[in-house]
């Protein structure tokens, strides 16, 4: 049963996201409208009203960060509940644990087995295991929020248009192709409001609509093209094929699942970045396919990327393998996991199967 003090708590600090997410709306909503952020000049030039746009844009951002900050000190409040109870047991220390970033299966699973061979009674390490699950899905909840705020941060696209001259952007269909993508960050950005209201309201977004996974792929195939790491831009190419019945009704939150895909699309472009960066340039590819299959997801994404010698090793907790320690918390909840193959001059290779019903 959910620890009703920690949800209490954590509801108080998320209740501040609402706040900074209408102004948020409201800056994409002023993009939309092209009178807005362009003037219509003699000889039929259409020009960009840069100052308006990176100052609409700058408004964007800050509110972006300031809701990242509130999910991050919303997470810190589970972190200190998960701490508290295991200082009570005066096992914290021994963890090294900086920040709320774990194992969830493995760090419970050595927890009870510490705890039985120490003689704890099968009662107690049940609650004890218990009071840590709350926090560890608590936590889970707060993350699945996070990937949203990537979707729907404009930041990638900004800053190419910022390579454009303003006389470059008179009558380009750049700036308008922008626009149309802001649209795709929009529909991400509904979906995160609701997801809120919805753990506000301490209902789980049990959202059944499939449809969602095409959507995703259509935003991450833009985020793809216009991929920024350490100011440079990578053209990563992203093919997809999905076959799905749309009409099929899941039991599981569609959340989790885009959750998942968008970690290991992440994950894909970060492996084909660093082949760029260990080999020299190389075309970046990325292939996911999606198939329902009676009441399975099978899902497969591969990429031509970095291969790791040791497969263990992407399951070392560290900030390089976040999003693959992630993505098996995820999956941990449905008692699967993530399956990592490393394919010698070919690359990654990332799957799962979810039974859906």
């Amino acid at each position: 049963m959910e620890n009703l003090n920690i949800k209490n708590s954590v509801n108080i600090k998320v209740e501040e996201i609402l706040e900074p997410l209408i102004e948020l709306k409201k800056d994409y909503i002023f993009l939309f409208n092209i009178d807005n952020i362009f003037s219509n000049e003699t000889g039929g030039k259409t020009r960009l009203n840069r100052d308006l746009f990176n100052l609409t844009h700058k408004k964007i951002e800050k509110n972006i960060l300031i809701i990242k900050n509130i999910l991050n000190q919303s997470i810190n409040i589970c972190f200190d509940e998960f701490k508290e109870i295991l200082e009570k047991l005066e096992l914290f220390d021994s963890l090294n644990l900086k920040t709320f970033f774990i194992d969830d299966k493995i760090l419970l699973n050595d927890l009870t087995s510490h705890l039985v061979n120490n003689g704890v009674k099968q009662k107690e390490i049940e609650n004890i295991i218990n009071s840590l699950q709350n926090s560890i899905d608590l936590k889970n909840r707060l993350n699945n929020f996070l990937f949203y705020i990537t979707l729907f941060d404009t930041s990638n696209f900004n800053k190419h248009i910022d390579k454009y001259s303003s006389e470059e952007l008179i009558n380009s269909s750049l700036i308008f192709d922008t626009i149309n993508s802001y649209a795709l960050l929009y529909e991400q950005l509904i979906r995160f409001e609701t997801a809120i209201i919805n753990f506000l309201e301490n209902t789980f977004n049990n959202n059944k609509n499939l449809k969602h996974i095409e959507n995703l792929f259509e935003t991450l195939s833009k985020r793809a093209d216009f991929y920024y790491y350490m100011d440079n831009r990578y053209k990563i190419s992203l093919d997809y094929d999905l076959k799905i019945d749309y009409k099929k009704e899941i039991n599981i939150p569609i959340s989790w699942i885009e959750n998942l895909i968008f970690n290991l699309i992440e994950q894909s472009i970060l492996d084909t970045i660093k082949k760029d960066i260990k080999k020299g340039k190389t075309q970046k590819q990325i292939s996911a396919t999606v198939v329902l299959k009676k009441d399975t997801l099978n899902i497969l994404v591969s990429n031509n990327g970095f291969e790791i010698g040791h497969i263990d090793d992407a399951f070392t907790l560290n900030s390089e393998n976040v999003l693959i320690i992630e993505s098996n918390n995820i999956l941990n909840q449905f008692k699967n996991e993530l399956k990592i193959e490393s394919i010698e001059s070919e690359g990654m290779r990332y799957s799962f199967s979810l039974p859906i019903n």
